[in-house]
């Protein structure tokens, strides 16, 4: 047989049987006989290469991909795996394949899938367990979804069943998210962008966690979302986790860590993250005087009066409305104007960690904002 060879393992119950295509996985040949190992019970799998001799002449061969499909929950965060498929969640399905610097994972299908989101998850990870401080970095080249929220991005999760705390940015059809689950729920920041590759960023110091993105070939990443827990696990599972957000969907992605590394879909840098520069305040170069307002699932400015209003908050918007703001007045979020019609719109992106409300003066005094995470 020529290169390049196709190889194939396959396993049923404690029964293996080897395959190998030179067409490009079209056909396969079995290759000897089934082997059944009684009392078998390993459960790694990967890629083997040996020289046969224990001289000193080297064996070598290059290995364009790989790919299983059947691994379940793993659920021991002490032990140091090179790398975990997990589908987390009753019933999860999904499968992943390497490709150098690239990874292909699918969640979800005709048999199961579901979301990251809500008090328990249902999804397909890819991760190694990572001690200490460090970010984790990939790009997804592209997002397949039959559902509005699939998710593909990065994740570092406490442990591995499907309720652990856990913090995730990455994408969805519509945009970029950051969440996190610190106990019964996941609280969520979804920011509408072009549907283009993007590239995400995840921070650790100590038990602060940020989430950034920027499009792919940007110089400047843009702080998403951060959040402090009480405690999180010192080594944590760290990598690239795809949802189809709703039973029976199914999302496929494509991550690509621009180089080659082990795993290849991401990289993570150990040690302190590089800190990020001064974000000043949301409103800075844009308006003077600046007054705070924070809020829990809502806030409502109530009647702005006829003069100028210039409001700042760091906490998460996810959309808002506004209304009574007559021409020539203008209504604006981080210097780009909305349209004043009572209708919800997606808020631009956080300027130095927030977002800048700004009112022109002018008539119509009952003139009126709501902002909503």
């Amino acid at each position: 047989m020529s290169f390049p060879l196709w190889l194939r393992l396959d396993k049923s119950g404690e029964t293996f049987v080897g395959l190998v295509s030179t067409d490009n996985r079209a056909t396969w040949q079995q290759v000897g006989q089934a082997v059944t190992l009684p009392g078998y019970l390993g459960e790694r799998v990967g890629l083997v290469n040996t020289a046969h001799t224990n001289s000193n002449q080297p064996g070598q061969a290059q290995f364009e991909a790989f790919d299983f499909t059947s691994a379940i929950g793993w659920s021991l965060p002490e032990e140091n795996h090179i790398l975990v498929d997990a589908k987390i969640g009753s019933n999860a399905t999904g499968k992943r394949t390497e490709w150098r610097t690239r990874e292909y994972i699918t969640a979800g299908g005709s048999n199961g899938g579901g979301d990251i989101f809500g008090g328990a998850d249902k999804f397909h990870f890819s991760f190694k367990t990572f001690a200490g401080d460090g970010e984790l970095t990939t790009t997804v080249e592209s997002l397949t979804s039959t559902a509005a929220w699939g998710k593909a991005g990065l994740m570092l999760r406490d442990r591995a069943i499907d309720t652990s705390k856990n913090v995730f940015v990455g994408k969805t059809p519509s945009g970029v998210t950051f969440q996190y689950r610190n106990g019964t729920t996941t609280v969520v920041t979804n920011l509408t962008t072009p549907n283009q590759p993007t590239s995400f960023r995840l921070t650790r110091t100590g038990n602060t966690f940020r989430g950034y993105y920027k499009a792919q070939g940007a110089t400047t990443w843009i702080l998403l979302g951060s959040f402090t827990f009480s405690s999180f696990n010192a080594k944590a599972l760290s990598g690239l986790a795809v949802s189809s957000e709703t039973s029976g969907g199914q999302a496929s992605a494509v991550f690509n860590s621009d180089r080659t590394v082990e795993p290849p879909g991401f990289v993570w840098l150990a040690g302190t993250p590089q800190p990020d520069p001064p974000l000043g305040h949301p409103c800075d170069g844009l308006c003077t005087g600046a007054t705070t307002f924070t809020f829990g699932n809502n806030y409502q400015s109530g009647a702005l009066g006829t003069g100028a209003v210039c409001r700042e908050t760091t906490d998460p918007v996810a959309g808002g409305n506004c209304s009574n703001v007559q021409s020539p007045r203008q209504f604006q979020i981080n210097d780009v104007t909305k349209t004043c019609n009572g209708q919800n719109w997606t808020p631009p992106a956080p300027r130095n960690g927030g977002y800048c409300v700004e009112l022109s003066s002018g008539n119509w005094s009952s003139a009126a904002f709501t902002v909503f995470r």
